[in-house]
């Protein structure tokens, strides 16, 4: 490493290396990390996005009505009366606010690192429908489970017009001294919670966020954007392999929207722009395609 470095000063000295060439270097330095941490940005952002969704007013309300069913719990009714009431008013300025809505007061991740490689996907891919056909299904789980290379998004949302109903209902029985008849109407508020799973593919966000990285330098670096865009057309392939989309006939236009979009970046054509708007949509219908909900 040493003598690297001492070589390239040397001819940064002498003339041998220009700043041109260098600057190319650190560019291509950054391409190379750039598809390094490229699944985990799109994943870090995606988070970012359903975080910034919940309602923090409804959450809150979420909080406190599980402290005050376990203030009940251990027989502690005046504090719980007490913050059940508290939660009546948060929940009536939540109805004014946004109507009787299910809002989002809770999210949670899970993340499955499953196959990268292509060749390898498809490989596990052939061999896991071999197993389904001859009725071998405890093979077949090993390997798709070994192929689930994903996000799950489980969101909890408040149904105001139910939940306040039950929260009013706690209030009522607790002034009237109706502890059990309380507790009920707890459970019953919490109960009325809904619950959604979102699976995205992983390497469906990848290609996401390159193709957007590709947009915002195809002007100033197209070779890192090429670079890129290639990256997303292997994983938008690798979505398939791995079985979140069903066929090839459900990525082809996709794909050939990709493939025309890298030709005109090498020719420097004049409808590149327009070519990634188009692309943006058809990967953002295709994400949708491959995104199950539960």
């Amino acid at each position: 490493m040493l003598k690297k470095t001492l070589l390239g000063t040397v001819l940064f000295a002498t003339g041998l290396v220009s700043v041109p060439s260098l600057a190319y270097q650190v560019k291509q330095e950054n391409v190379k990390e750039t598809l390094k941490n490229a699944q985990n940005e799109a994943v870090k952002q995606l988070k970012t996005q359903k975080l910034a969704k919940i309602v923090k007013e409804a959450a809150t309300v979420l909080q406190e009505t599980q402290t005050a069913y376990l203030l009940l719990q251990q027989g502690k009714t005046k504090e719980a009366l007490t913050l059940l009431q508290k939660v009546q008013k948060e929940l009536q300025v939540l109805i004014n606010k946004y109507g009787l809505k299910n809002l989002p007061a809770n999210v949670s991740f899970i993340e499955f690192n499953g196959i990268s490689d292509l060749n390898t996907a498809e490989k596990l891919n052939k061999q896991v429908k071999e197993f389904i056909t001859k009725n071998d299904f405890v093979d077949a789980r090993v390997i798709l489970a070994v192929l689930r290379n994903e996000i799950d998004i489980t969101t909890t949302y408040i149904p105001l017009k139910l939940y306040k109903e039950a929260i009013d209902l706690a209030v009522d029985m607790l002034q009237h001294g109706n502890q059990e008849a309380a507790l009920m109407a707890l459970q019953s508020a919490l109960g009325t919670l809904v619950v959604e799973t979102v699976v995205v593919p992983k390497p469906m966000l990848e290609a996401q966020y390159l193709i957007k990285k590709a947009e915002a330098i195809y002007q100033v670096n197209p070779k890192a954007a090429l670079a890129y865009l290639k990256r997303a057309e292997y994983d938008i392939k690798l979505t398939k392999a791995l079985g979140y989309i069903s066929s090839e006939k459900d990525i082809k236009p996709l794909i050939e929207k990709i493939e025309s979009l890298i030709k005109a970046i090498k020719e420097h054509a004049a409808t590149t722009e327009e070519q990634f708007k188009e692309v943006k949509k058809e990967v953002e219908k295709t994400k949708e395609q491959a995104t199950t909900v539960k």
